[in-house]
Order: structure tokens, then C-alpha cells, then sequence
């Protein structure tokens, strides 16, 4: 699982990386420098929205992680919320950098870079199963201590297969069942694995919630 995400991460990195080296051959300006831990506003009023619209995404960002935590619902929401996230910081600095900078084509460094992020939670969203491992599906089939899960996959990597999934004693059980006894064949099943050398045939659950 980490060596996918760390992948898609660095594929990221690069396609932004030869955008921007595009972008800055094709516009004939340098990318606006940012340093660490300095003030990188266009002026007073960028600082004011910024930090206006970063307090509010904190309230909403807390806001999420109570409804995916406490209520035991798909990390698929903070995904989610991450795209709020992206879309409101990034609009704002572009903006402040096309009305108020020395340089308005920097913008179009932003605008790109947002797009890339974009694009990479979406593919996040719909590979969810691929890069975290997340087993989802349908109950088929229940034995003693396994059950099978039809896995169907709705985003661009895999296809349709079906999932040995063994219990442990630290297997937690969340959502409308919370014991192992009351999972019942045609169960929609959301697995979140352990991670396990690549061969092993079955997986081992570390976490099971049921819709």
C-alpha cells in the first residue's frame, strides 16, 4: 500500500513539476518564490481573505473528521474535503497574483497546480481500494472465522474478483453490525486490511464496517 501511494505521490510531484517547466518556457516568467515560514501574501488584504478562508476550512476540516471518525463513515469524505480545500486556497492565491502582483501571469502556476492536485484526489477517490487496499463488496460466502467478498471495482484499476478475508482477535466490527456473528451473506462490507507480505492468498482484517 505505501509503495503505491509514495509512487503516485512522486508521478504527482513530476507531472507538476513539467507543467510548471512548460508553463514558465512558454510565458517567459519564473514561478513566484515561496519560503518557508515567511510571509508570502501579495499584500494585507491576500493575508486577511487567506487566513478568513483557512479558519473556516479548519472548522469544516475538524467538522469531517468528527463525521468519518465518530460516525464511522468512508475516509472518502476527507477526500472530499480535501478537493474544498484545494479549490478555495489555490483560487485565492491565483487571484490575489492576477489582481495585485508584479507579475499576473504567476497565477497561471498556481491555476496548473491545482489542477494536478485535483486530478490526483479524484484518482484517490476512485481508486481508493487500489492505493489503501480497502476491500469493497459483497458478502458471499461466511465461514467460522472468514468470510468471501465479491469485490467489484468501480474506479480504473482492476476488475472484478473475489476476496478471502480471515478474522483476527483485534478485528474491530463498525457500522450496522459489531460482532462477527451478526454479519450475514449479502452484507455490503467496506475491509480495511492488514498490511501483509504480497504473498499471501487471503487478507487479514484489521477493520470491517458494514453499510
Amino acid at each position: 500500500m505505501w509503495f503505491k501511494l509514495l509512487l503516485f505521490l512522486f508521478i504527482v510531484y513530476a507531472v507538476n513539476a513539467i507543467i510548471k517547466f512548460a508553463l514558465k518556457k512558454w510565458l517567459k516568467v519564473e514561478p513566484r518564490k515561496k519560503k518557508f515560514l515567511s510571509n508570502n501574501y501579495v499584500n494585507e488584504t491576500h493575508l486577511k481573505v487567506d487566513w478568513f478562508v483557512r479558519g473556516i476550512l479548519l472548522i469544516a476540516g475538524l467538522a469531517t473528521l468528527f463525521y468519518v471518525i465518530a460516525e464511522e463513515n468512508s475516509i472518502v469524505y476527507m477526500l472530499v474535503y480535501l478537493i474544498v480545500f484545494i479549490i478555495l486556497t489555490y483560487t485565492v492565491e491565483a487571484y490575489f497574483e492576477w489582481k495585485a502582483s508584479k507579475h499576473p501571469k504567476q497565477s497561471l502556476f498556481m491555476l496548473s497546480e491545482m489542477f494536478v492536485c485535483l486530478v490526483a484526489v479524484a484518482l484517490l477517490i476512485q481508486s481508493s481500494s487500489f492505493f489503501l487496499g480497502i476491500i469493497e463488496g459483497v458478502v458471499t460466502e461466511k465461514a467460522e472465522a472468514s468470510f468471501t467478498v465479491e469485490r467489484v471495482s468501480t474506479g480504473f484499476w482492476g476488475d472484478s474478483s473475489v476476496e478471502e478475508v480471515h478474522l483476527t482477535d483485534a478485528t474491530i466490527f463498525k457500522g450496522k453490525v459489531k460482532a462477527y456473528e451478526e454479519l450475514k451473506e449479502g452484507d455490503l462490507v467496506r475491509v480495511m486490511p492488514f498490511d501483509l507480505p504480497a504473498d499471501f492468498s487471503y487478507s487479514l482484517a484489521a477493520e470491517v464496517t458494514v453499510e
